[in-house]
């Protein structure tokens, strides 16, 4: 289906809005118009033409959908969690002190750097939350990059995979399971013995310890993974049902009684 129909306006005095409708359409087919088009006459409530705007729209979300939900279902035989175990089982700890290191200060909205008497320690554990949360997000960029890989590797279709599943998927919902295995337990943990506190050392110590915790938990985000993946295509299956109710309550007017808009 075109998801951009043509609407031709029309308007006329001697004949009725039908007449004018099936003269206009006639003179289209006869000249072999493009078969996508729908006439609206200016007596006719402007209510159609925004019908038409919502119909399209909703048919082409539910198309993306399907093509979506219908891919992953084609390829769910793949262990999607040994896929994903492998990946972050190969991340290193110089690779998570680069993505921490790379956060700018004003990520962190405020700059940890060298703190004194000025700077309360609950600001120090603000700033760090935020550079640890940045630092997954980075981390999840990058390995839901390569998990996308591996899984286009498994694809009969890598061009038609690609189209409808897009890496971003991979990479949010990597991104939401290591913050709740990750970030949610890591939380507020990292202590100071002293005043002041060495930008540096601290992101050291973030990427450590997000080393050490990952380490520790990837068989759990691993498998988290997998189930959030499809419970995603399961909540997009009922997006999609409950944009083809609206659609249909949306179908214009015409394309049921003059069979103007042809699909």
């Amino acid at each position: 289906m075109d998801y951009n129909p043509c609407v031709i306006l029309i308007s006329s005095n001697s004949i009725t809005v039908i007449e004018a409708k099936l003269e206009v359409y006639r003179a289209c087919r006869a000249i072999k118009y493009p078969h996508n088009f729908f006439i609206h006459h200016y007596y006719d409530d402007n209510d159609d033409i925004s019908k038409l705007s919502a119909f399209c729209k909703a048919t082409f979300i539910c198309d993306k959908i399907k093509s979506m939900t219908n891919n992953f279902s084609q390829y769910r035989i793949l262990d999607m969690s040994q896929i994903v175990y492998d990946e972050v089982r190969e991340i290193t700890r110089r690779t998570l002190l680069k993505f921490c290191a790379g956060v700018a200060s004003g990520q962190t909205e405020s700059y940890i750097g060298t703190r004194g008497l000025d700077h309360p320690t609950a600001d120090i554990v603000l700033s760090i939350q935020m550079l640890l949360q940045e630092t997954i997000k980075r981390t999840s960029k990058y390995l839901g990059f390569l998990i996308y890989q591996k899984i286009l590797s498994f694809a009969g279709k890598k061009d038609a995979f690609r189209e409808t599943i897009p890496q971003e998927v991979c990479e949010n919902i990597l991104f939401e399971t290591m913050k709740m295995h990750v970030f949610f337990e890591y939380g507020t943990s990292i202590g100071f013995e002293r005043s002041t506190v060495d930008d540096a050392m601290i992101r050291r110590k973030v990427a450590n310890n997000l080393s050490k915790l990952i380490g520790k938990r990837r068989r759990t985000i691993s498998e988290s993974f997998e189930n959030a993946f499809k419970e995603t295509m399961m909540y997009l299956e009922y997006v999609c049902i409950t944009l083809e109710n609206f659609r249909k309550k949306c179908r214009p007017r015409n394309m049921s009684e003059c069979k103007y808009f042809f699909y």
